[in-house]
């Protein structure tokens, strides 16, 4: 099997609004284009776009940002892993 994947987008997304309209929260959104290509059958396994993401505050430093990506990196990681192994 040969796994590849190329991030296609990241996006910050607001998700939650004050009375004065201010941004509370935001989706950090990552969007990834994953394949499982199976070298026996010369055939992709699996082939589709993964989006998920990870939840930051309006008022999000460097730091937040970075761990609501991760977040989303973990995520992703676990969709492929199962979608492999449910392909298998």
């Amino acid at each position: 099997l040969i796994l590849s994947g190329t991030l296609t987008s990241v996006r910050r997304q607001p998700i939650s609004i004050d009375p004065t309209e201010a941004v509370q929260q935001y989706q950090m959104v990552l969007t990834v284009r994953a394949e499982c290509y199976n070298t026996h059958t010369d055939k992709p396994l699996w082939s589709e776009s993964i989006q998920r993401y990870g939840i930051i505050s309006g008022t999000a430093l460097r730091d937040e940002i970075d761990q609501a990506i991760l977040i989303a990196i973990e995520q992703i990681v676990q969709d492929i892993i199962s979608k492999t192994i449910g392909a298998w």
